[in-house]
């Protein structure tokens, strides 16, 4: 946590300002039996970090959880983000695939306004960067973004220090700036 302060007094003094950051998983699927309801909690976990370093963070468990949301209009906030997370699953390429399901998945709607931007320029396509937390790139993410360099958190024991590089990449910060260096090697 000293870090994330430490990164978060830099960027304001170097007027380095935060990300709009729209965080896109698969919810468990009460319905086929599938459950990651893990995965729920791990990713509102990296939104309270993500948040502690500063940055603005769109999740549905905070921005549409009430009765008399619309999920269209929440899936129409990515083109508003500067960046979105992709938490890559074997259930999020399933409900990307769209296949299985009675009627369509949220997933699928979300990657389809995330592949405009994987289509787009190069720098288009850097605003999205996946996050795979469990599977195999290939049996986790959807095609577009397998050829991308993505933050591996599978390993629990190295999440801090894969969201502290994370919370770099966001704000632009270079891992090799003098003292960055250093705070990232503290965490390894």
């Amino acid at each position: 946590e000293e870090l994330v302060y430490l990164l978060q007094s830099r960027t304001h003094a170097d007027g380095i300002k935060p990300k709009r950051c729209f965080l896109s998983y698969a919810w468990r699927d009460l319905t086929s039996g599938q459950q990651e309801p893990q995965v729920e909690r791990w990713v509102a976990r990296l939104a309270e970090d993500l948040e502690t370093a500063g940055q603005d963070v769109i999740l549905d468990q905070t921005h549409n959880e009430h009765f008399g949301k619309d999920v269209t209009r929440f899936i129409e906030l990515i083109p508003k983000c500067d960046r979105v997370l992709v938490v890559g699953t074997p259930l999020y390429l399933q409900k990307y695939e769209n296949e299985g399901f009675k009627k369509g998945t949220v997933v699928a709607a979300e990657m389809h306004l995330v592949n405009q931007r994987l289509t787009g320029t190069e720098a288009e396509r850097e605003t999205v960067i996946g996050l795979l937390l469990s599977g195999e790139e290939k049996t986790s993410f959807p095609p577009m973004l397998r050829s991308r360099y993505f933050a591996d958190f599978r390993n629990e024991d190295d999440y801090f220090a894969v969201a502290f590089d994370l919370m770099l990449t966001l704000y632009g910060i270079k891992f090799h700036l003098p003292g960055i260096d250093e705070w990232r090697r503290r965490l390894r």
